[in-house]
């Protein structure tokens, strides 16, 4: 091998492994502990992700070691979930991810909820949960929520009262005697791919009777609704269809 073909060859293999390098960076993947268990959703967000220390390549992070000191949980989930945003298909963690509660267990362990929000409206039944352990170490990811979701429109043609009537309209028996008491937007995933801005109309009748209509916010169609007087957890139970 003469001089400009080895010269030649070994330019090809520092290709090669940058190309890899370049690769391993922009999946976001290489941080990932081979320890680490991961499942899938079928949109292809990860669902699951569980390992001993999933922030470890974080540790020598001047800012989230400063978080970690000042015992700064929510704001090093959010730093955790942006160096990981290729992996987990998400944009911005701040401006997609509301943080609705964040509890401390008897062990020290902390539980951090977020829910999907798209220019700060609910994306119904999507969200996940980020925990760590006594060591501020995350080691718990879990959750069902969209891919950065883009070019949605977020203008209703139809005004809160013209939606409320909609519901009422087919709401069951008697329909005289229902109303309209929650009229609140919401982006509703009714398909792979198709996000609808809807309202969620909260209709109720005496003391027990509960129906929550979802009407398109566009044409006033009803997309999906719950009967009954459905607790907090089954309020958020997502459409997969």
């Amino acid at each position: 091998m003469n001089f400009i073909t080895y010269f030649q060859f070994n330019l090809l293999i520092l290709a090669i492994f940058g190309i890899f390098v370049i690769s391993c960076f922009s999946q976001n993947t290489c941080v990932l502990p081979e320890s680490a268990i991961i499942h899938y959703a079928k949109n292809g967000t990860p669902s699951y992700i569980k390992g001993a220390n999933l922030s470890s390549h974080l540790d020598d992070d001047h800012h989230f070691r400063g978080l970690k000191q000042k015992g700064l949980y929510g704001d090093m989930v959010y730093q955790f979930l942006q160096s990981w945003r290729r992996l987990l298909k998400i944009d911005d963690p701040r401006r997609e991810f509301e943080i609705t509660g964040d509890t401390i267990d008897e062990l020290g362990f902390k539980h951090v909820n977020l829910q999907q929000v798209l220019n700060g409206i609910t994306i119904w039944g999507r969200s996940m949960s980020v925990h760590l352990n006594e060591n501020n170490q995350v080691y718990l990811l879990q959750g069902y929520y969209e891919p950065t979701l883009k070019n949605v429109d977020i203008t209703p043609n139809l005004s809160v009262q013209e939606a409320a009537e909609k519901a009422i309209s087919e709401a069951p028996d008697d329909k005289g005697g229902w109303r309209a008491e929650e009229k609140k937007l919401f982006i509703l995933m009714v398909g792979p791919q198709n996000p609808r801005l809807v309202y969620r109309i909260k209709l109720v009748r005496g003391l027990t009777h509960r129906e929550y209509y979802f009407a398109d916010a566009k044409d006033g169609k009803i997309l999906h609704k719950l009967s009954g007087t459905p607790n907090q957890n089954s309020l958020s139970l997502p459409i997969r269809e």
